[in-house]
């Protein structure tokens, strides 16, 4: 059985305060690196189901993780080769947070 809701809403582009989407190794040593991300825009894409009306939050950059129960948040995937037995540490040195109300956005 096919199952259609009629949910007409468009696209949205959220700009946020970041210039340009952008992911860069900036330092490289064998002891570790160093990794700038930054997001300038984010698409809020409307979907419907049986339950009710819902949003996508998208960006071309970003990947979605389909972990079943989970919400479809985007997330920044990237491989690193890793040597065997190494002891790995990951640090965040710094970020920056913007609150977004998506009742802003419709």
């Amino acid at each position: 059985m096919f199952f259609s809701v009629g949910f007409s809403q468009k696209s949205t582009e959220i700009k946020l305060k970041a210039n340009k989407t952008d992911f860069q190794v900036s330092t490289l040593k064998s002891t570790g690196f160093t990794v700038k991300s930054t997001i300038s825009e984010l698409t809020l894409n409307p979907v419907a189901f049986k339950e009710g009306n819902f949003m996508t939050l998208e960006n071309q950059s970003l990947i979605k993780i389909y972990d079943e129960g989970m919400p479809n948040i985007p997330v920044i995937s990237k491989l690193i080769e890793i040597p065997q037995g190494a002891k790995v540490e990951l640090v965040v040195k710094s970020y920056d947070e913007e609150i977004i109300k998506l009742s802003d956005y419709g």
